[in-house]
Protein backbone atom coordinates (compact mmCIF):
# COMPACT_ATOMS: atom_id res chain seq x y z
CA UNK A 1 0.00 0.00 0.00
CA UNK A 2 0.96 3.70 -0.16
CA UNK A 3 1.42 5.34 2.81
CA UNK A 4 3.46 8.84 4.27
CA UNK A 5 6.11 9.16 6.73
CA UNK A 6 3.66 9.05 9.64
CA UNK A 7 2.70 5.34 9.47
CA UNK A 8 -0.67 6.38 10.76
CA UNK A 9 -1.69 8.22 7.47
CA UNK A 10 -2.07 5.11 5.03
CA UNK A 11 -3.56 6.31 1.74
CA UNK A 12 -6.15 4.33 0.54
CA UNK A 13 -5.67 2.76 -2.90
CA UNK A 14 -9.15 4.18 -3.80
CA UNK A 15 -7.95 7.59 -4.08
CA UNK A 16 -5.15 6.75 -6.81
CA UNK A 17 -8.13 5.54 -9.19
CA UNK A 18 -8.48 7.69 -12.54
CA UNK A 19 -11.68 9.98 -11.84
CA UNK A 20 -12.58 12.81 -9.85
CA UNK A 21 -9.27 14.20 -7.95
CA UNK A 22 -8.99 14.05 -4.26
CA UNK A 23 -9.95 17.08 -2.46
CA UNK A 24 -12.76 19.76 -1.79
CA UNK A 25 -14.05 16.95 0.43
CA UNK A 26 -15.89 19.08 3.24
CA UNK A 27 -18.35 18.78 6.49
CA UNK A 28 -21.37 20.43 7.45
CA UNK A 29 -21.26 24.01 8.79
CA UNK A 30 -22.60 22.83 12.72
CA UNK A 31 -20.59 19.77 12.65
CA UNK A 32 -18.33 20.31 16.10
CA UNK A 33 -14.58 19.94 15.84
CA UNK A 34 -12.61 18.97 18.84
CA UNK A 35 -10.13 22.87 19.40
CA UNK A 36 -8.09 23.53 22.07
CA UNK A 37 -10.48 25.03 23.87
CA UNK A 38 -13.39 22.27 23.64
CA UNK A 39 -15.67 21.69 20.78
CA UNK A 40 -16.49 24.53 18.29
CA UNK A 41 -18.40 24.52 15.11
CA UNK A 42 -16.24 24.20 12.00
CA UNK A 43 -18.17 27.11 10.16
CA UNK A 44 -17.34 29.65 13.55
CA UNK A 45 -13.62 28.36 13.35
CA UNK A 46 -10.34 30.62 11.88
CA UNK A 47 -6.90 30.51 10.57
CA UNK A 48 -4.29 30.70 13.50
CA UNK A 49 -6.61 28.18 16.34
CA UNK A 50 -5.52 25.35 17.30
CA UNK A 51 -7.21 21.69 16.68
CA UNK A 52 -6.70 18.27 17.39
CA UNK A 53 -4.48 15.85 15.06
CA UNK A 54 -5.13 12.14 14.70
CA UNK A 55 -1.93 12.05 16.51
CA UNK A 56 -3.62 13.32 19.27
CA UNK A 57 -1.72 16.59 19.27
CA UNK A 58 -2.68 20.35 18.69
CA UNK A 59 -2.13 22.02 15.33
CA UNK A 60 -2.86 25.25 14.06
CA UNK A 61 -5.28 25.63 11.49
CA UNK A 62 -3.44 27.29 8.26
CA UNK A 63 -6.29 27.77 5.95
CA UNK A 64 -10.09 26.98 5.76
CA UNK A 65 -12.34 26.63 2.84
CA UNK A 66 -16.19 27.28 2.18
CA UNK A 67 -18.31 26.37 -0.72
CA UNK A 68 -22.01 25.64 -1.67
CA UNK A 69 -23.21 21.88 -2.71
CA UNK A 70 -26.81 20.68 -3.49
CA UNK A 71 -26.02 16.40 -3.33
CA UNK A 72 -25.99 13.63 -0.87
CA UNK A 73 -23.90 12.96 2.29
CA UNK A 74 -23.10 10.65 3.60
CA UNK A 75 -24.44 10.22 7.64
CA UNK A 76 -22.64 7.83 9.42
CA UNK A 77 -23.62 5.97 12.49
CA UNK A 78 -21.46 4.81 14.75
CA UNK A 79 -22.12 1.93 17.26
CA UNK A 80 -22.84 3.81 20.98
CA UNK A 81 -21.80 6.77 19.72
CA UNK A 82 -23.60 10.27 17.81
CA UNK A 83 -23.88 10.04 13.97
CA UNK A 84 -21.81 12.48 11.73
CA UNK A 85 -22.35 13.75 8.18
CA UNK A 86 -19.64 14.41 5.02
CA UNK A 87 -19.45 14.57 1.89
CA UNK A 88 -18.56 11.94 -0.39
CA UNK A 89 -15.20 10.45 -0.92
CA UNK A 90 -14.07 12.63 2.27
CA UNK A 91 -10.93 10.27 4.21
CA UNK A 92 -12.24 9.17 7.67
CA UNK A 93 -9.21 7.19 9.75
CA UNK A 94 -10.72 3.64 10.08
CA UNK A 95 -10.57 -0.16 9.05
CA UNK A 96 -12.72 -2.06 6.68
CA UNK A 97 -14.08 -5.35 7.53
CA UNK A 98 -14.82 -6.64 4.00
CA UNK A 99 -17.90 -7.58 6.20
CA UNK A 100 -21.29 -9.76 4.62
CA UNK A 101 -24.65 -9.23 5.38
CA UNK A 102 -27.41 -11.50 6.07
CA UNK A 103 -30.81 -10.01 5.51
CA UNK A 104 -32.31 -13.30 6.91
CA UNK A 105 -30.42 -12.85 9.96
CA UNK A 106 -30.27 -9.08 9.63
CA UNK A 107 -26.45 -10.39 10.96
CA UNK A 108 -23.20 -9.52 9.67
CA UNK A 109 -20.78 -12.63 9.00
CA UNK A 110 -17.14 -13.58 8.23
CA UNK A 111 -16.23 -10.51 10.13
CA UNK A 112 -12.49 -11.63 10.79
CA UNK A 113 -9.90 -8.98 10.33
CA UNK A 114 -5.99 -10.33 9.59
CA UNK A 115 -4.71 -6.74 9.49
CA UNK A 116 -5.61 -4.10 12.17
CA UNK A 117 -4.08 -1.20 10.15
CA UNK A 118 -5.61 1.95 10.00
CA UNK A 119 -5.89 3.47 6.78
CA UNK A 120 -7.77 6.92 5.68
CA UNK A 121 -11.25 5.24 3.50
CA UNK A 122 -13.46 7.28 1.29
CA UNK A 123 -16.46 8.23 3.30
CA UNK A 124 -18.50 6.16 0.39
CA UNK A 125 -17.08 3.14 0.58
CA UNK A 126 -17.16 2.85 4.40
CA UNK A 127 -20.09 0.18 6.09
CA UNK A 128 -21.58 -1.61 8.91
CA UNK A 129 -19.31 -3.53 10.76
CA UNK A 130 -16.17 -1.46 9.75
CA UNK A 131 -14.70 0.30 12.01
CA UNK A 132 -13.48 3.94 12.74
CA UNK A 133 -10.40 4.90 14.57
CA UNK A 134 -10.32 7.53 17.24
CA UNK A 135 -7.11 9.13 18.79
CA UNK A 136 -6.43 9.17 22.62
CA UNK A 137 -5.67 12.81 23.88
CA UNK A 138 -1.55 13.10 24.45
CA UNK A 139 -1.23 17.24 25.16
CA UNK A 140 -0.15 17.35 29.25
CA UNK A 141 0.08 20.31 31.58
CA UNK A 142 1.87 19.62 34.63
CA UNK A 143 1.20 22.79 36.46
CA UNK A 144 1.04 22.86 40.24
CA UNK A 145 -1.27 25.61 40.01
CA UNK A 146 -3.46 28.09 37.75
CA UNK A 147 -3.69 31.81 37.69
CA UNK A 148 -6.75 32.33 36.28
CA UNK A 149 -7.67 36.26 34.97
CA UNK A 150 -11.53 37.12 34.68
CA UNK A 151 -13.02 38.25 31.73
CA UNK A 152 -14.40 40.96 34.10
CA UNK A 153 -11.73 41.42 35.76
CA UNK A 154 -13.02 40.64 39.32
CA UNK A 155 -11.53 41.73 42.05
CA UNK A 156 -13.32 39.01 44.41
CA UNK A 157 -11.75 35.73 41.92
CA UNK A 158 -9.35 33.98 43.46
CA UNK A 159 -6.41 34.38 41.70
CA UNK A 160 -4.26 31.38 41.94
CA UNK A 161 -4.88 28.31 43.91
CA UNK A 162 -3.20 24.65 44.52
CA UNK A 163 -3.72 21.74 42.28
CA UNK A 164 -4.88 18.99 44.43
CA UNK A 165 -7.01 15.53 44.40
CA UNK A 166 -9.01 17.26 46.58
CA UNK A 167 -9.87 20.22 44.20
CA UNK A 168 -10.18 18.28 41.16
CA UNK A 169 -12.89 16.06 43.53
CA UNK A 170 -14.61 19.28 44.63
CA UNK A 171 -15.45 20.17 40.57
CA UNK A 172 -16.54 16.95 39.89
CA UNK A 173 -18.95 16.65 42.49
CA UNK A 174 -19.97 20.50 41.31
CA UNK A 175 -20.50 18.80 37.13
CA UNK A 176 -22.85 16.43 38.84
CA UNK A 177 -24.81 17.97 41.41
CA UNK A 178 -23.69 21.54 41.98
CA UNK A 179 -25.67 24.97 41.39
CA UNK A 180 -24.49 28.55 41.87
CA UNK A 181 -26.57 30.97 43.46
CA UNK A 182 -25.72 35.05 43.35
CA UNK A 183 -23.10 34.27 46.05
CA UNK A 184 -22.99 31.09 47.02
CA UNK A 185 -22.55 27.27 45.86
CA UNK A 186 -24.87 24.59 46.47
CA UNK A 187 -24.23 20.71 46.40
CA UNK A 188 -27.40 18.36 46.11
CA UNK A 189 -27.19 14.78 46.53
CA UNK A 190 -29.85 11.69 47.88
CA UNK A 191 -29.85 11.62 51.68
CA UNK A 192 -28.07 8.12 51.82
CA UNK A 193 -24.75 9.80 50.30
CA UNK A 194 -24.14 12.47 53.06
CA UNK A 195 -20.47 10.94 53.01
CA UNK A 196 -20.07 12.73 49.48
CA UNK A 197 -21.64 15.95 51.42
CA UNK A 198 -19.05 15.41 54.47
CA UNK A 199 -16.32 15.34 51.86
CA UNK A 200 -17.24 18.62 49.98
CA UNK A 201 -17.67 20.21 53.69
CA UNK A 202 -13.84 18.59 54.90
CA UNK A 203 -12.24 20.13 51.04
CA UNK A 204 -13.34 23.55 51.55
CA UNK A 205 -12.26 24.02 54.79
CA UNK A 206 -8.98 22.43 54.15
CA UNK A 207 -7.80 24.22 51.00
CA UNK A 208 -10.18 27.32 51.08
CA UNK A 209 -10.69 28.15 54.89
CA UNK A 210 -14.31 28.08 54.01
CA UNK A 211 -17.19 26.82 56.72
CA UNK A 212 -20.30 25.45 55.16
CA UNK A 213 -23.28 25.18 56.42
CA UNK A 214 -24.78 22.11 58.12
CA UNK A 215 -26.14 19.16 55.65
CA UNK A 216 -29.84 19.87 56.37
CA UNK A 217 -32.46 17.54 54.32
CA UNK A 218 -35.05 18.67 51.93
CA UNK A 219 -38.85 18.44 53.67
CA UNK A 220 -41.16 15.80 51.65
CA UNK A 221 -37.45 15.19 49.72
CA UNK A 222 -34.89 11.91 49.97
CA UNK A 223 -32.43 14.76 49.50
CA UNK A 224 -29.81 16.48 50.99
CA UNK A 225 -27.80 19.81 50.20
CA UNK A 226 -24.74 21.68 51.66
CA UNK A 227 -24.21 25.20 50.63
CA UNK A 228 -20.61 27.57 50.35
CA UNK A 229 -21.39 30.88 51.50
CA UNK A 230 -17.97 32.31 49.08
CA UNK A 231 -18.51 34.50 46.63
CA UNK A 232 -14.58 34.04 45.85
CA UNK A 233 -15.15 30.09 45.22
CA UNK A 234 -18.50 30.81 43.27
CA UNK A 235 -17.16 32.75 40.90
CA UNK A 236 -13.93 30.62 40.60
CA UNK A 237 -15.88 27.05 39.56
CA UNK A 238 -17.95 29.07 37.21
CA UNK A 239 -14.99 30.43 35.69
CA UNK A 240 -13.67 26.72 35.19
CA UNK A 241 -16.77 24.61 34.98
CA UNK A 242 -19.99 27.15 33.59
CA UNK A 243 -23.01 27.97 35.19
CA UNK A 244 -26.46 25.70 34.58
CA UNK A 245 -26.50 21.93 33.58
CA UNK A 246 -26.95 22.35 30.44
CA UNK A 247 -23.91 24.60 29.75
CA UNK A 248 -21.52 22.97 32.22
CA UNK A 249 -18.13 22.40 31.02
CA UNK A 250 -14.58 21.58 32.04
CA UNK A 251 -12.12 24.25 31.42
CA UNK A 252 -9.35 23.55 28.98
CA UNK A 253 -6.81 24.00 31.58
CA UNK A 254 -7.88 21.17 33.69
CA UNK A 255 -8.23 18.73 30.49
CA UNK A 256 -4.37 18.32 30.23
CA UNK A 257 -4.27 17.59 33.86
CA UNK A 258 -1.82 14.71 35.05
CA UNK A 259 -4.13 11.78 34.51
CA UNK A 260 -3.97 10.85 38.97
CA UNK A 261 -5.46 14.48 39.00
CA UNK A 262 -8.35 14.11 36.51
CA UNK A 263 -9.02 10.66 37.98
CA UNK A 264 -10.26 12.42 41.56
CA UNK A 265 -12.76 14.44 38.68
CA UNK A 266 -14.16 11.39 37.53
CA UNK A 267 -14.58 10.24 41.18
CA UNK A 268 -16.24 13.18 41.74
CA UNK A 269 -18.15 13.46 39.09
CA UNK A 270 -19.64 9.82 38.72
CA UNK A 271 -20.45 9.77 42.56
CA UNK A 272 -23.13 12.09 41.89
CA UNK A 273 -24.56 11.91 38.16
CA UNK A 274 -23.14 7.54 37.74
CA UNK A 275 -24.95 4.74 38.72
CA UNK A 276 -23.86 0.96 39.16
CA UNK A 277 -26.67 -1.46 38.02
CA UNK A 278 -26.13 -5.31 38.27
CA UNK A 279 -22.02 -4.50 37.95
CA UNK A 280 -22.31 -1.44 35.15
CA UNK A 281 -21.11 1.59 35.35
CA UNK A 282 -23.66 4.70 33.68
CA UNK A 283 -23.60 8.14 33.95
CA UNK A 284 -25.30 10.88 31.96
CA UNK A 285 -25.52 14.67 31.89
CA UNK A 286 -27.44 16.99 29.41
CA UNK A 287 -24.45 19.17 28.68
CA UNK A 288 -23.30 17.97 25.59
CA UNK A 289 -20.05 19.60 26.02
CA UNK A 290 -19.51 17.84 29.07
CA UNK A 291 -20.50 14.46 28.05
CA UNK A 292 -17.84 15.17 24.88
CA UNK A 293 -14.95 15.74 27.77
CA UNK A 294 -15.91 12.99 29.74
CA UNK A 295 -15.27 10.65 27.44
CA UNK A 296 -12.02 11.91 26.56
CA UNK A 297 -11.17 11.79 30.58
CA UNK A 298 -11.90 8.28 29.63
CA UNK A 299 -9.99 7.39 27.18
CA UNK A 300 -6.79 9.06 28.63
CA UNK A 301 -7.29 6.39 31.69
CA UNK A 302 -7.60 3.84 29.13
CA UNK A 303 -11.23 2.77 29.91
CA UNK A 304 -13.30 1.91 26.81
CA UNK A 305 -17.64 2.71 27.02
CA UNK A 306 -20.17 2.90 24.89
CA UNK A 307 -22.60 5.92 25.09
CA UNK A 308 -26.08 7.05 23.56
CA UNK A 309 -28.30 10.24 23.67
CA UNK A 310 -32.13 10.43 24.01
CA UNK A 311 -34.25 13.12 23.09
CA UNK A 312 -36.12 15.04 25.40
CA UNK A 313 -39.86 14.28 26.24
CA UNK A 314 -42.82 14.57 28.16
CA UNK A 315 -43.38 11.79 31.02
CA UNK A 316 -46.61 10.91 32.29
CA UNK A 317 -46.48 13.04 35.02
CA UNK A 318 -46.51 16.08 32.80
CA UNK A 319 -42.60 16.60 33.54
CA UNK A 320 -40.48 18.10 30.74
CA UNK A 321 -36.77 16.17 30.45
CA UNK A 322 -34.07 18.02 28.38
CA UNK A 323 -32.25 15.73 25.83
CA UNK A 324 -29.66 13.51 27.57
CA UNK A 325 -26.03 11.85 26.81
CA UNK A 326 -24.92 8.98 28.39
CA UNK A 327 -21.94 6.77 28.78
CA UNK A 328 -21.67 3.33 29.36
CA UNK A 329 -19.32 1.12 30.76
CA UNK A 330 -20.28 -2.35 30.31
CA UNK A 331 -17.24 -5.08 29.38
CA UNK A 332 -15.62 -6.92 32.62
CA UNK A 333 -12.35 -5.42 31.65
CA UNK A 334 -12.97 -2.30 31.36
CA UNK A 335 -15.61 -2.45 34.68
CA UNK A 336 -12.91 -3.86 36.65
CA UNK A 337 -10.44 -0.45 35.43
CA UNK A 338 -13.43 1.88 36.47
CA UNK A 339 -14.06 -0.15 39.66
CA UNK A 340 -10.62 0.37 40.72
CA UNK A 341 -10.73 4.45 39.52
CA UNK A 342 -13.70 4.62 41.58
CA UNK A 343 -12.34 2.37 45.32
CA UNK A 344 -15.55 0.09 44.20
CA UNK A 345 -14.18 -3.49 43.34
CA UNK A 346 -17.79 -5.21 43.40
CA UNK A 347 -17.93 -7.58 40.55
CA UNK A 348 -21.56 -8.57 40.02
CA UNK A 349 -21.20 -13.00 39.50
CA UNK A 350 -23.67 -12.86 35.76
CA UNK A 351 -21.16 -10.95 34.50
CA UNK A 352 -19.22 -12.83 31.94
CA UNK A 353 -15.23 -12.81 32.77
CA UNK A 354 -14.23 -11.98 29.02
CA UNK A 355 -17.32 -11.26 26.70
CA UNK A 356 -16.78 -10.36 23.05
CA UNK A 357 -15.65 -6.52 23.06
CA UNK A 358 -17.30 -4.71 20.84
CA UNK A 359 -15.24 -1.38 21.56
CA UNK A 360 -11.39 -1.15 23.14
CA UNK A 361 -8.36 0.84 23.86
CA UNK A 362 -5.02 0.38 22.34
CA UNK A 363 -1.82 1.58 21.11
CA UNK A 364 -3.27 5.19 21.75
CA UNK A 365 -6.15 4.64 20.12
CA UNK A 366 -10.13 3.89 20.66
CA UNK A 367 -11.90 1.40 18.05
CA UNK A 368 -15.42 1.51 17.40
CA UNK A 369 -17.26 -0.21 14.81
CA UNK A 370 -20.13 1.42 12.94
CA UNK A 371 -23.94 0.70 13.26
CA UNK A 372 -25.19 2.57 9.92
CA UNK A 373 -24.34 4.51 6.92
CA UNK A 374 -27.20 6.31 4.91
CA UNK A 375 -26.79 9.25 2.45
CA UNK A 376 -28.63 12.49 3.73
CA UNK A 377 -29.89 14.82 1.33
CA UNK A 378 -27.94 18.03 1.73
CA UNK A 379 -28.39 21.88 -0.13
CA UNK A 380 -26.08 24.41 1.82
CA UNK A 381 -22.73 25.48 2.75
CA UNK A 382 -19.77 23.24 3.77
CA UNK A 383 -16.52 23.70 5.39
CA UNK A 384 -13.02 21.91 5.47
CA UNK A 385 -10.02 22.86 6.94
CA UNK A 386 -6.44 22.92 6.35
CA UNK A 387 -4.25 21.82 9.23
CA UNK A 388 -0.31 22.15 10.16
CA UNK A 389 1.86 19.28 9.73
CA UNK A 390 -0.51 16.45 10.31
CA UNK A 391 -3.16 17.50 7.86
CA UNK A 392 -6.11 16.13 9.89
CA UNK A 393 -8.57 16.84 12.79
CA UNK A 394 -11.18 15.39 14.54
CA UNK A 395 -15.11 15.82 14.44
CA UNK A 396 -16.71 14.83 16.84
CA UNK A 397 -16.64 11.34 16.54
CA UNK A 398 -14.18 10.94 14.03
CA UNK A 399 -11.38 11.37 12.85
CA UNK A 400 -10.82 13.24 9.82
CA UNK A 401 -8.47 13.67 6.88
CA UNK A 402 -8.01 17.70 5.82
CA UNK A 403 -6.57 17.50 2.35
CA UNK A 404 -4.27 14.63 0.43
CA UNK A 405 -2.02 17.61 -1.94
CA UNK A 406 0.41 18.21 1.24
CA UNK A 407 1.00 14.28 1.44
CA UNK A 408 0.96 13.78 -2.45
CA UNK A 409 3.97 16.69 -2.31
CA UNK A 410 5.71 14.40 -0.24
CA UNK A 411 5.24 11.26 -2.88
CA UNK A 412 6.24 13.51 -5.69
CA UNK A 413 9.78 14.61 -3.69
CA UNK A 414 10.36 10.61 -3.29
CA UNK A 415 9.22 10.02 -7.23
CA UNK A 416 11.72 12.69 -8.06
CA UNK A 417 14.29 10.93 -5.66
CA UNK A 418 13.83 8.16 -6.97
CA UNK A 419 14.14 9.14 -10.42
CA UNK A 420 10.77 7.23 -11.08
CA UNK A 421 7.92 8.93 -13.85
CA UNK A 422 4.91 8.84 -12.16
CA UNK A 423 2.33 10.77 -14.17
CA UNK A 424 -0.66 9.50 -12.17
CA UNK A 425 0.45 11.46 -9.22
CA UNK A 426 1.21 14.70 -10.69
CA UNK A 427 -2.18 15.13 -12.79
CA UNK A 428 -4.13 14.17 -8.90
CA UNK A 429 -2.23 16.91 -7.45
CA UNK A 430 -2.60 19.19 -10.32
CA UNK A 431 -6.45 18.63 -10.04
CA UNK A 432 -5.91 19.08 -6.88
CA UNK A 433 -4.54 22.87 -6.75
CA UNK A 434 -7.18 23.46 -9.35
CA UNK A 435 -10.11 22.40 -7.27
CA UNK A 436 -8.73 24.12 -3.95
CA UNK A 437 -8.29 27.40 -5.79
CA UNK A 438 -12.08 26.77 -6.81
CA UNK A 439 -13.63 26.33 -3.01
CA UNK A 440 -11.77 29.53 -2.12
CA UNK A 441 -14.02 31.23 -4.45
Amino acid sequence: GLFCEDTQLNISPSYFKPGEAYGGRCLKGETLIHTEEGLHQIKKLKVGEKVYGHDGKLHKITDKFERFINENLIKIKPHGLLDFSLTKNHPVLGIQRKLKFNPKTNKLYNNKIKNWKSEWIPSEELQRGDYLVFPIFKEKNNVKSLKLLSKRNRKDLINSFPLSKDFMRLIGYYLAEGNLEKNRVNFSFHEKETEYLEDIKNIAEKIFNYKTSKIFKKKNSKGATIRINALRLRNLIEDLCGKGAKNKKISSKLMTLPLDLQKDLIKGAWRGDGSKSAGVWSWATISRELFNQMRILLMRQKIAFTSLSREGYIDKKGIKHQKSYTIRIRNYTEIKKMNKLMNDFEIKKNLKQEPHKTIWIENGYMYYPIHKVEKEPFKGKVYNLEVEGVHSYLCENATLHNCLSKDLSVLQKMIKKLKVNCPLINSISKSNDIQKQRDKK
